[in-house]
């Protein structure tokens, strides 16, 4: 109807759309018997594991949820974490970026936060919650 040939369907770039913490991440739960717990260990995924951390560390620093605009993307690169976040205003008005590297997940998504907070991300983000 549009005319629209294929492909039907095109990956949009991380550099044009940060996705929230999390994303393509999976969680197992378990119940606190050791024995099901060492098994369950096996499934984790210690660069993973460091990459979420460090994505949820930028939205703790703001003290946020999936409910704003505030994208992080924490990666592997040339052997180091790679954490970028990008606040947005919703109409696409403004939009604020920081990224970092480092090593310690969690420290380095407490220093994205606060770069993107000198940019003035926490302002543009209570602004667009009502706050």
């Amino acid at each position: 109807r549009l005319g629209i040939a294929e492909p039907r369907w095109w990956p949009i770039p991380e550099e044009v759309l940060c996705p929230q913490a999390g994303q393509g991440a999976i969680a197992v739960e378990c119940r606190s018997d050791l024995a099901v717990a060492e098994r369950v260990r096996a499934l984790d995924h210690e660069g993973t594991r460091a990459e979420v951390t460090a994505e949820r560390a930028v939205l703790a620093a703001f003290g946020a949820g999936c409910a704003i605009p505030l994208g992080v993307r924490a990666r592997h690169v040339d052997g180091a974490l790679e954490v970028r976040a990008v606040a947005v205003a919703p109409d696409g008005s403004r939009q604020l970026e920081a990224c970092r590297r480092g090593g310690e997940p969690e420290a380095l998504g407490r220093e994205v936060a606060a770069a993107l907070e000198a940019l003035g991300a926490r302002e543009l983000l209570a602004h667009e919650e009502g706050r």
